[in-house]
């Protein structure tokens, strides 16, 4: 049995939990992406360089530490107690409640929503154009992989489930499924196996970038990373900070990514930032929970999962209202679209989650994971 998670290592990944995830939303709302399909995003060769630097900065450099940091976490906490058969079944059945049955529910929730667009009430929110498919192959098919689902969407080098972002959980089980497998490699080789990984997800991201295989070994990679701190009794926080030099390289590295390098040196400039960005934010979070600057928020911490799971529907559908109801063709209008939009989904998500938690917190509990 390892020893009990320190205090500031449980705030720290308390504290992160709400930014990380805001950072998730920015993520998905790039201005810069013609993928958006909202009224004045898109055509980023009509944005001064300035702009699109900013636009990089907020959605494409600081946020894509995220989920690989959310999938070290998840590695640590599910290995820091050490690992056995009888242990292993019982997490198992835990992970039932608090990631298949969220993630089984928000998938159906986003397809049903889906479904409205052929509603003329609610035809102007959607831009989805294929026809549905209803059989069951597709049905099933929205729990892994959207572009063979009800609705398909445009096959692209990674695979969704309905809910998209909700690719993190379907990976994270099945890291929790391959655990067995990942414990013994870890115990074999340790660290070696971490570097192995993580080298096979450079390649993969930096030369090919292909279909699942891509996500997959973000998983593995992060995920093992986190597991290796949990099983040799490290603790997260005082081991990153052993590499604080790291840390304070980030700033630098974020400015050279930011730039976006084109080519292959590009890729690696942003997948090595990644890594570099990870130390920064945990040894950053520990240094001001320590000082006494911030203080976890256990409201905005628990309800995070509920903003990312939430988040991708709800901000679309806020943006084209927003648009509807009021458009100038301004870089100004823009940029104050690109923080209203994912600010206004925050509150709005947080809203619903609160009147969830106070009215019925069943339901809540049930579509949080009992978070």
């Amino acid at each position: 049995m390892k020893e009990k998670i320190s205090s500031l290592t449980s705030s720290t990944i308390s504290a992160l939990r709400f930014p990380l995830t805001v950072g998730v939303v920015f993520i998905h709302f790039n201005v810069l992406s013609d993928n958006l399909a909202v009224r004045g995003t898109g055509n980023a060769k009509h944005f001064p360089t300035w702009l699109v630097c900013m636009f990089n900065l907020f959605s494409e450099v600081l946020p894509r530490i995220a989920v690989p940091l959310f999938f070290i976490i998840s590695g640590y906490l599910f290995f820091r107690s050490g690992f056995m058969i009888r242990t292993y079944t019982d997490k198992l059945r835990r992970r039932v409640r608090t990631l298949l049955v969220p993630y089984i529910l928000w998938n159906l929730l986003y397809l049903i929503r889906t479904a409205f667009r052929d509603i003329p009430a609610f035809s102007g929110l959607s831009h989805d154009t294929a026809q549905a498919n209803w059989s069951l192959s597709a049905v099933l098919a929205c729990f892994w992989d959207n572009s063979r689902g009800v609705f398909p969407v445009p096959a692209s080098s990674y695979i969704y489930p309905q809910d998209f972002p909700l690719w993190y959980v379907r990976d994270l089980m099945v890291m929790v499924v391959l655990a067995p497998v990942l414990y013994w490699m870890l115990k074999k080789v340790g660290w070696l196996a971490v570097v192995v990984l993580g080298m096979v997800w450079l390649a993969l991201h930096s030369i090919c970038n292909i279909t699942y295989w891509g996500q997959f070994f973000t998983a593995a990679f992060f995920f093992s990373w986190g597991a290796c701190y949990g099983l040799r009794g490290m603790d997260l926080v005082a081991s990153m900070r052993h590499r604080t030099w790291i840390a304070l390289l980030y700033p630098l590295w974020a400015v050279a990514d930011m730039l976006k390098v084109e080519g292959i040196y590009g890729i690696y400039i942003h997948n090595i930032g990644i890594i570099f960005g990870i130390f920064s934010a945990v040894v950053l979070t520990a240094y001001l929970l320590e000082r006494g600057v911030i203080r976890v928020n256990k409201f905005l911490s628990d309800g995070s999962f509920f903003l990312y799971a939430l988040h991708a529907s709800l901000m679309l559908v806020l943006a084209r209202c927003i648009t509807k109801v009021f458009f100038v063709d301004s870089l100004f209008y823009t940029v104050a679209l690109y923080f209203i939009v994912p600010c206004l989904t925050t509150a709005v998500s947080f809203g619903l989650y609160e009147l969830l938690r106070r009215y019925t917190p069943r339901i809540c509990a049930v579509l949080t994971g009992g978070r």
